[in-house]
């Protein structure tokens, strides 16, 4: 095509337009070497913006990798997506998985589809997809050392009365129908099996806990989980057993 004429014509005056005649030139006379030129740079913007920045990241990725997939051989696929709650969220019955935000299409995964798992030191604190061809499905979510370090820690002060307030099964079953949506004193009741008045002395234990919020909504109040307290007690506890801020308050 570089030896028509007209083509010729068209890509020297949109070249010089918005570059110059030497790139011009280059294009037309001597591709290969545009190419060479442009690829040199690629390498030179690599080598000056993220070669570094990439020694320190592999690594990371490479743990989260191997993390994810130790999940999902220990626990599925959906145990693995549990892991990225309240972004994600799932129900194994059912065989589906969602992101709490609007879309505006659900997508099947068939047998002979392939849903990417990729972890990103880059979108934190959300989860990404892609449902669009031709490239794959996917899902890119945080890496699980940068989840880990974000989460709020709870001060030692505190530790034990959340731990205390965890310590009961009703309080614990309670806990699990709201990690799936919010809901009032009358609707968890018969589903916990305790009555309206047992359920809110379970439910003010855990909201002085921090680990409900609460909000009226007309004649109801909906308890929800307070973000972030259920997954800073992990960190929160390794800390305290390992020393690190002890005394803190």
């Amino acid at each position: 095509m570089l030896d028509e004429p007209q083509v010729r014509r068209l890509l020297r005056e949109r070249v010089a337009r918005e570059s110059d005649e030497t790139m011009a030139a280059m294009l037309l006379e001597d591709p290969r070497a545009l190419l060479e030129r442009f690829l040199s740079m690629l390498q030179r913007y690599w080598r000056e913006a993220f070669e570094e920045e990439w020694a320190r990241l592999e690594p990371e990725l490479a743990a989260g990798v191997c993390e994810a997939g130790h999940q999902i051989e220990q626990r599925g696929l959906y145990g693995m997506l549990r892991g990225l709650w309240p972004e994600v969220r799932s129900d194994p019955r059912a065989e589906r998985f969602w992101l709490e935000r609007p879309h505006d299409h659900e997508v099947a995964i068939g047998p002979d589809d392939t849903l990417v798992l990729a972890p990103s030191a880059y979108v934190w604190p959300h989860v990404r997809v892609n449902c669009d061809g031709p490239w794959p499905l996917g899902l890119v979510f945080p890496l699980s050392s940068i989840v880990r370090e974000a989460r709020p820690r709870i001060p030692p002060t505190r530790l034990v009365g959340t731990l205390r307030a965890l310590a009961d099964d009703t309080r614990l079953r309670a806990l699990r129908l709201l990690a799936e949506r919010p809901r009032s004193t009358q609707e968890l009741a018969p589903l916990v099996g305790v009555s309206e008045a047992a359920l809110s002395k379970h439910l003010r234990v855990l909201a002085y806990a921090g680990l409900l919020e609460r909000r009226r909504e007309g004649y109801y109040v909906l308890y929800r989980l307070a973000p972030g307290q259920v997954a800073g007690l992990t960190p929160s506890l390794e800390s305290f057993l390992h020393g690190d801020g002890e005394g803190t308050d």
